[in-house]
């Protein structure tokens, strides 16, 4: 899932514009892989999670640090973790396409704007 949602970001494009086009791809890679999305989800809030060494999670989420740490050093995020950078970032559009899933709301192209704004504003300078 990770490698999917970092595809077509251009080293060289502007930051907000990745930052669009990476939530996106996590948007699209959860509507066309709901069943992964979900099992991830319930792998996350198990037991079994903290017993995954932590140099998976490095290896892992060296794309995603690195591009965060691009988005600080040209201070265009708030200084603050990239963990918490990361909760304001994916936390909304989780949230939007899991009342998707259960039929509460549509995914129309308006509210997925919108998370993508309130996301880029929760975490911008």
């Amino acid at each position: 899932m990770s490698k999917s949602i970092f595809d077509s970001i251009e080293n060289s494009s502007e930051f907000k514009e990745s930052f669009k086009i990476l939530l996106n791809n996590f948007i699209n890679y959860i509507i066309e892989n709901p069943d992964i999305f979900l099992f991830i989800e319930q792998f996350n809030n198990s037991p079994l999670y903290n017993k995954i060494p932590q140099e998976y999670y490095d290896d892992l989420y060296q794309l995603h640090d690195s591009f965060y740490q691009k988005g600080k050093e040209q201070n265009l995020l708030k200084d603050v973790s990239i963990y918490l950078l990361t909760v304001y970032t994916y936390y909304p559009v989780v949230q939007l396409i899991k009342t998707y899933f259960s039929g509460e709301v549509e995914l129309t192209d308006s509210n997925i704007e919108s998370v993508l704004q309130m996301s880029w504003d929760a975490i911008k300078v």
